[in-house]
């Protein structure tokens, strides 16, 4: 559990950084419409991070991780992963970007991508902190299902 938890906070202050880096380099303020391509750039070292945390894993089990063992330590990333991200957006719209959601509603109704209304009820803060824990939540399991099938081995 210690290695998962270790990762779990690695993943989630990766993810802070790169969401500033992301403010900071004008994709959600100047460049916001190239936004939604580039929040999936994350994905990338997030899964290498995931995949070096369950590798962490094996060699603590002497190189004998099965298949459930792998998932499990990858689905306890994932978990952590999913409680710490409330705090990461909490840390995002406070302290990096306070203006996210009045900035992508803006460019949701001018763009008329969204009505005003729908873009209210989409760009909000209740409504990312539940995204951000069900999204962490999913990739853990694919990365879980995927990882256990290359580093497991049968029990």
């Amino acid at each position: 559990m210690k290695t998962e938890l270790k990762y779990s906070i690695f993943i989630s202050a990766i993810i802070l950084f790169f969401l500033a880096i992301e403010f900071y380099s004008g994709f959600q303020t100047k460049y916001i419409e190239y936004h939604p391509l580039v929040i999936n750039f994350i994905c990338i070292p997030l899964i290498a991070i995931a995949m070096r945390g369950m590798s962490e894993k094996k060699r603590e089990f002497g190189g004998k991780l099965t298949y459930r063992r792998a998932f499990r330590s990858g689905m306890t990333i994932g978990i952590i992963t999913a409680i710490l991200s409330p705090i990461v957006v909490f840390l995002f719209i406070r302290f990096i970007n306070p203006n996210f959601f009045a900035d992508s509603i803006d460019f949701a109704v001018s763009t008329k991508k969204s009505t005003q209304r729908q873009a209210e009820d989409y760009f909000n803060l209740k409504n990312y902190l539940f995204k951000s824990a069900i999204g962490s939540l999913i990739i853990g399991l694919i990365i879980s299902i995927v990882a256990s099938i290359f580093l497991g081995k049968k029990e």
